[in-house]
């Protein structure tokens, strides 16, 4: 058995997301496939280390998606777009959607990931990951 990956935060950028959730475990399989880069390190939110990440971060009730990069924490659209915006082209131009104010954006971000379990289904356990990518998980 590997040994559990060490991940430096400063260096890294770390990406929480719903374990259970289709639609979110589909994502972090897009994320892994389009960031070539490998800048992305991921835990589920339920997880133990996601658990001490959302305790470490003073993150609460975490119901979307949430990037720690830099030591800062981005939540909703915001964190949606600078992922977008670091992986490989094409998707890397959605970053343009910044200038669309927050105001905008995090409430249709909210209505979709409320709906997320109706239009995609739940999964009874947290996403194992590919063995391929087992060293991009916490």
């Amino acid at each position: 058995m590997s040994s559990p990956t060490v991940v430096d935060p400063l260096k890294q950028s770390i990406i929480l997301f719903d374990g259970y959730c289709n639609f979110c475990s589909g994502s972090v399989d897009f994320i892994i496939r389009h960031d070539k880069r490998k800048l992305f390190y991921f835990t589920a939110s339920q997880l133990p280390t996601g658990i001490s990440i959302i305790e470490k971060y003073q993150l609460g009730d975490v119901d979307s998606v949430v990037l720690i990069q830099d030591q800062k924490v981005y939540r909703y659209s915001t964190a949606v777009l600078m992922i977008c915006g670091q992986l490989s082209f094409p998707w890397n131009l959605l970053r343009v959607l910044n200038v669309v104010p927050i105001v905008i954006r995090d409430p249709i971000y909210k209505w979709l990931a409320s709906r997320r379990y109706r239009w995609f289904g739940k999964r009874s356990t947290c996403k194992i990951p590919d063995p391929k990518d087992a060293n991009r998980f916490l």
